[in-house]
């Protein structure tokens, strides 16, 4: 009978692998549709910022995949947490994953990889949007926390607080880009929403 260790790794394997084909997958469509990529070149000093994302992505994912192959190469980074909070992990990386998903899925076109505002652009205000400005964010986040938590590993955790500080600058620049192409129509928007919880939780 499989233990319960080994099943939560299992889990947590398939989610990452899911999590890792998702990214790529819609963040190369959305290069190739913006023309990113070919602007990236055209710029040396975002090619070499692009770079250094690209190196540090990889790092993090070849000690993933070491943990997912053997995970007790990568002991030295997991800390002791009751096993009901693995299972809780579990739930948040999954609604994290599906909640990426629908962002993509509703975003369309408009999702793009950096802070960019084309002029075909158009305000999503349905789906998650309808609550949340901005979903992705509190899904990239909600698999960080979730995944660390299965992996009961700072490894996994780390990547997702470095991109919430990143998320804390980038935050009012993203929302004033938004004010200045949408106007009022983006300030009424924002004033019926959460920024990145439903605006119940207090978070406008």
């Amino acid at each position: 009978m499989i233990s319960e260790d080994k099943l939560l790794h299992l889990l947590f394997s398939g989610l990452y692998l899911i999590f890792l084909f998702e990214r790529g997958y819609f963040q190369s469509k959305a290069m190739r549709i913006s023309g990113e990529l070919r602007k990236f070149r055209e710029s040396k000093r975002k090619m070499a910022v692009m770079i250094l994302i690209f190196v540090i992505a990889q790092i993090w994912v070849i000690g993933s995949f070491v943990y997912i192959i053997k995970p007790t190469y990568m002991d030295w980074t997991r800390f002791p947490i009751p096993s009901w909070t693995r299972w809780l992990g579990t739930i948040i990386a999954f609604s994290g994953m599906g909640l990426e998903f629908s962002t993509q899925i509703y975003l369309g076109r408009n999702y793009s990889t950096t802070l960019h505002i084309s002029e075909e652009q158009t305000l999503v205000t349905t789906g998650p949007y309808r609550y949340i400005r901005h979903p992705m964010y509190t899904a990239l986040i909600a698999v960080g926390i979730g995944l660390g938590l299965l992996s009961t590993s700072w490894y996994f955790l780390l990547p997702f607080l470095v991109t919430g500080i990143v998320i804390a600058f980038r935050i009012r620049r993203e929302e004033e880009a938004m004010i200045s192409k949408f106007g009022d129509e983006y300030i009424q928007y924002a004033q019926r929403t959460g920024r990145f919880f439903p605006p119940i939780i207090g978070n406008k």
